[in-house]
């Protein structure tokens, strides 16, 4: 299976956010060759690092963002971060010991979990961005 790629439909109409989203795509994308490549742990370790941090520091911002927009369903989307966080966690106390069906897993896992938080929850966060804009201060 290909990796998912970026394209317009994944943007929240945020041009930071959509960075960010962007890198998530890159990286998914190098840790899809690296287990594409059987003799890759170095990589697939490395990659779980630089996604693991870079996951926290994005959803740090995006957090900050929904609390500054007091978006509705911050509780809900941040409970999402941590199942990310969580899992990748599980996946790199592995290390060098992950088998390539576990690899399959994570992949399976990462590729759900972007498509479905970016087109459902990160979309639903742009749709309340506009909702407050279009509303008149009162």
């Amino acid at each position: 299976m290909p990796p998912i790629r970026w394209s317009d439909d994944y943007s929240i109409e945020n041009r930071r956010l959509d960075d960010h989203h962007k890198l998530f795509f890159e990286l998914f994308k190098s840790l899809h060759a690296g287990i594409s490549d059987v003799n890759s742990t170095e990589d697939i370790n490395g990659i779980l690092v630089k996604l693991g941090d870079y996951a926290a520091a994005h959803f740090t911002y995006e957090e900050i963002y929904m609390l500054d927009i007091s978006y509705n369903r911050l509780k809900e989307h941040r409970a999402q971060h941590d199942i990310f966080k969580a899992k990748i966690k599980e996946f790199d106390r592995l290390k060098g010991n992950i088998s390539r069906e576990m690899k399959l897993q994570l992949v399976d896992f990462l590729q759900k979990w972007m498509q479905g938080h970016i087109v459902e929850e990160d979309k639903r966060l742009a749709e309340w961005k506009e909702k407050l804009q279009r509303t008149p201060n009162s």
